[in-house]
């Protein structure tokens, strides 16, 4: 499981300790969609992705304008996981 989160940075971190603790980990990653576009390499390393967002929506499916960046590089990434068979909650 990884967090990617694009909103509410406030949250983010209580959102990663809970479902670390739900999950029985140490802890899981979070990718911040602000700082850094994942890669397709480093997402096949997971099984589900949740995004963490209030503004994106189907913009972060392939073929749609991303509705808060100028690319949609992240949901190419983000389509390109899901081909390869990864899950993408969206929260």
């Amino acid at each position: 499981v990884v967090l990617l989160c694009s909103d509410f940075a406030d949250h983010c971190a209580d959102v990663q300790k809970h479902l670390a603790r739900g999950l029985g980990l140490a802890t899981v990653p979070m990718i911040d969609l602000h700082k850094s576009t994942p890669s397709s390499v480093t997402l096949a390393q997971y099984d589900v992705a949740l995004m963490f967002t209030a503004t994106w929506g189907a913009g972060m499916m392939r073929g749609f304008p991303s509705t808060s960046y100028d690319r949609n590089a992240v949901g190419d990434r983000l389509a390109d996981f899901v081909d390869g068979g990864g899950s993408v909650v969206m929260m």
